[in-house]
């Protein structure tokens, strides 16, 4: 959400773009509380974790990756 804001959007509408990425955030966060319970159960609590640690992968090579357009003055 803050690199939406300082990377993505920066100008005279930051505020909307945050308000845009909190609503986006909280819907995410939702769909995936609605989603792991089950899924835990299904797996079991050692393969969820498992599960968990892989998925988290991705996400930490997108923001390695994510570029920076504007750099702190």
């Amino acid at each position: 959400m803050i690199y939406l804001t300082q990377q993505l959007a920066p100008g005279k509408y930051a505020t909307t773009h945050y308000a845009f990425g909190t609503g986006l955030m909280g819907l995410c966060m939702m769909l995936t509380g609605v989603v792991s319970g089950h899924l835990q159960e299904a797996l079991g609590y050692v393969n969820y974790f498992v599960f968990v640690m892989a998925a988290v992968v991705p996400s930490f090579l997108v923001t390695w990756y994510a570029p920076f357009h504007h750099q702190d003055a």
